[in-house]
């Protein structure tokens, strides 16, 4: 009897396992919806939306031309361009080293700005960080001193400011101010021998990197040696021509900003070719992550497809575990009853 007994619980539960598998099969597995992008993606990584922020930001006329102008360059910068962006901020819309192109390119125009009003001052509306040369400030700052010290040293400006400037943009610490000044009156070429007994030997081999005697002495250093050498060569012989950057040279000797428009539209040209290159980077890598972001929500259904038929699959062989189980203690419970039936009296034993 007890063995009539267990035979009866294995059955049930085979029973209840195989109505439980059963009914799951029939039942249609709810699809996952993939999540909306705010839910899927983390803040700040949807590229789209950060390039119509910078837009929004920034911009006043943006169509399918670039309508960029000087104002909304300087507006944009740390924004849409810089060309050290700190590493705890994303990178703007346009690259580092494309934004450091533009920032001396903006430096470049606003000197050749400044120098036909003789006003270093106008450099200052540029953004700026006194650490960094080159920041469009500093880039202004220095170019604008590169060519009033060359004029001052030819006798074409009077003003003792553009030594103390100079001093300052490039960084010339260790000798007195009156003592440069009147050095670079006599000239480039002998500047650095009228400075000799009145500073460090160290300071003079300095001083005849930056005030050479000759032109092939600037060697490769363009914008510290050569450009101030070339303009005093310039201011010298009364040829603007002989310039290494001849607008800025002409800005100085005309007051005029004439000089400077062809600067301004290479400048504006560049900036807007950056701009809507930027604007198609961040669209394709929207598009890539947006990619990549179906690809791992594939990969998450395909992952869950397979351990349902993994769990599927187990049930099922467990539940022919059972019935077969059941199967060979019905056949068991049976050879019982058998015998049992055939000891009974009058069975003909």
């Amino acid at each position: 009897m007890k063995k009539i007994a267990i035979i009866a619980v294995l059955a049930a539960m085979a029973f209840a396992l195989i109505y439980k598998y059963s009914s799951r099969q029939q039942k249609s597995v709810s699809p996952v919806m993939p999540p909306s992008p705010a839910e899927s993606l983390e803040e700040g990584k949807a590229l789209p939306s950060d390039a119509k922020r910078f837009v929004s930001e920034a911009e006043t006329e943006v169509g399918s031309i670039c309508s960029k102008n000087l104002v909304s360059i300087i507006e944009d910068f740390g924004k849409v361009w810089h060309p050290a962006p700190p590493k705890d901020r994303k990178i703007p819309l346009i690259d580092p080293e494309t934004s450091l192109k533009i920032s001396r390119m903006l430096g470049s125009y606003y000197a050749c700005s400044a120098l036909s009003y003789h006003d270093r001052e106008r450099c200052n509306v540029l953004p700026s960080l006194s650490a960094d040369s080159n920041m469009p400030r500093e880039v202004c700052a220095y170019k604008y001193d590169n060519i009033t010290l060359a004029a001052f040293a030819a006798g074409k400006y009077d003003k003792n400011d553009a030594c103390k400037d100079f001093m300052e943009s490039h960084k010339i610490s260790g000798v007195d101010e009156n003592v440069f000044c009147e050095a670079v009156k006599g000239g480039f070429a002998a500047l650095c021998e009228k400075m000799s007994g009145k500073t460090d030997k160290s300071l003079l081999k300095e001083c005849q990197k930056v005030f050479p005697k000759n032109k092939s002495a600037c060697s490769s250093d363009e914008e510290g040696c050569l450009e101030p050498y070339m303009a005093y060569e310039a201011f010298s012989s009364n040829s603007a021509d002989k310039c290494l950057n001849k607008e800025q040279c002409q800005a100085f000797n005309s007051k005029t900003e004439a000089a400077c428009v062809g600067i301004k539209e290479k400048l504006i040209n560049f900036y807007c070719e950056a701009y809507e290159a930027g604007l198609k980077k961040a669209e394709a890598d929207a598009k890539k992550l947006e990619e990549m972001e179906k690809a791992k929500l594939a990969d998450i259904e395909k992952q869950k497809a397979y351990e349902e038929r993994k769990r599927k699959d187990s049930e099922k062989a467990e539940a022919e575990k059972l019935k077969e189980k059941l199967k060979r203690a019905q056949e068991e419970a049976d050879k019982e009853i058998k015998k049992m039936l055939e000891k009974r009296p009058g069975s003909g034993e």
